[in-house]
């Protein structure tokens, strides 16, 4: 992946849940999560991803729209998976760490 700049919009954040796509069948809440570089965590509504080569991995997926406002803040970013299932279980997947640079950089 090339860098991913402050502002920037039309970008597809994609996840690997550590779950198949047959377990996330029974998922009442699917997101992603994440932490900004001033320590404050959002959440994204997310998909998740049902190409053929998606089946086993379980990904998911948030697209970020031309008039999203995300990505304020250059700096070191995380991102993770959550999964809530209709009988109260929780999953998390491992955190990603992503930069976000100035367009100046």
């Amino acid at each position: 992946m090339g860098k991913i700049f402050v502002d920037q919009t039309c970008l597809r954040i994609e996840l690997l849940t550590g779950l198949t796509s047959a377990q996330l069948s029974g998922a009442r809440v699917m997101e992603i999560q994440y932490r900004k570089p001033d320590a404050t965590i959002g959440i994204l509504d997310a998909l998740e991803l049902d190409d053929s080569s998606a089946i086993e991995e379980g990904i998911l997926y948030a697209d970020l729209e031309s008039d999203s406002t995300l990505l304020d803040q250059r700096g070191a970013w995380k991102f993770w998976s959550y999964v809530i299932f209709s009988d109260g279980r929780k999953a998390r997947g491992e955190t990603v760490g992503v930069t976000i640079w100035s367009e100046d950089e």
